[in-house]
């Protein structure tokens, strides 16, 4: 069991039998292999943007472009509800009308249907 869940639970002074803190840690690891997984889909997505804008060096533009399209992979969005995701994670209103623009005008990664935002799959990955 990772140390984080028996100071978690001593720090909310619950108390469990040794099988649920095993449990409680399994979860855990769980949780934080998710978090890799979701973190190395973000880098995954601003390197294909940082490739696309010549750059050689990764910018928080980037970055908020990633979020954006790790957000529309999951589902297609309205662009308050994006806006409002992307906001509490990691960027300002202006910073995501920028990287929108970008990739909807600019690049064609993002089309715009019935007032919801998704991914254009064929521009983003091209046979």
């Amino acid at each position: 069991m990772p140390l984080e869940v028996r100071e978690l639970l001593r720090a909310l002074n619950v108390t469990a039998r040794p099988a649920t803190r095993k449990l409680l840690g399994r979860i855990q690891t769980a949780l934080q292999r998710r978090r890799i997984a979701e973190f190395n889909r973000v880098l995954q997505f601003a390197r294909k943007i940082q490739s696309k804008s010549d750059t050689h060096v990764l910018t928080t533009g980037h970055v908020i472009a990633g979020v954006i399209l790790w957000q529309l992979e999951k589902s297609a969005l309205t662009r308050e509800n994006l806006e409002r995701v992307v906001i509490e994670m990691v960027a300002t209103d202006n910073e995501i009308e920028q990287a929108l623009h970008y990739l909807k005008d600019d690049l064609e990664i993002i089309k715009e249907e019935h007032g919801l935002l998704s991914l254009n799959a064929l521009t983003l990955f091209p046979s």
